[in-house]
């Protein structure tokens, strides 16, 4: 592939952006870390609204993340020995199924036509780096 000027001022351009780009990102995550800090009256989850000057409105939002550990089942499985506690153990972990994509692609021929189906595929965002050579 010939590497043409049009296509290295494409590079140049692109590479030039993503270095302003990470720049930018970790300056913003700065900045709003400072943000919350000083204007944040609670750590506790939900949102936070501030009045500003004309008119304007400051929302912090915290969000929690939760997961459930592998051990989640000692609890699931002690809570089921009751019946109120069934109902809320069978409520209180959603199981989503989770695709092994190496054994998906490794399926015989027969199985693969029965899964494909029910099986959505996506292209991902393409990766682009530029590698200095080696040596």
């Amino acid at each position: 592939m010939e590497l043409t000027q049009e296509r290295n001022k494409l590079l140049l351009d692109w590479y030039a952006v993503q270095g302003e780009l990470a720049s930018a990102k970790a300056r913003e995550a700065e900045l709003r870390k400072r943000v919350y800090n000083e204007f944040a009256d609670t750590a506790a989850e939900g949102v936070q609204t501030h009045a500003l000057p004309n008119g304007y409105t400051l929302k912090i939002t915290n969000k929690f993340t939760y997961k459930a550990k592998a051990t989640i089942d000692d609890a699931l499985a002690a809570m089921e020995t009751e019946p109120q506690g069934k109902l809320f153990a069978e409520r209180l972990v959603k199981w989503t199924p989770a695709l092994s994509v190496s054994e998906y692609k490794a399926l015989p021929v027969q199985y693969r036509a029965l899964v494909d189906e029910h099986v959505s595929v996506e292209a991902g965002s393409p990766t682009v780096k530029i590698e200095a050579p080696k040596g």
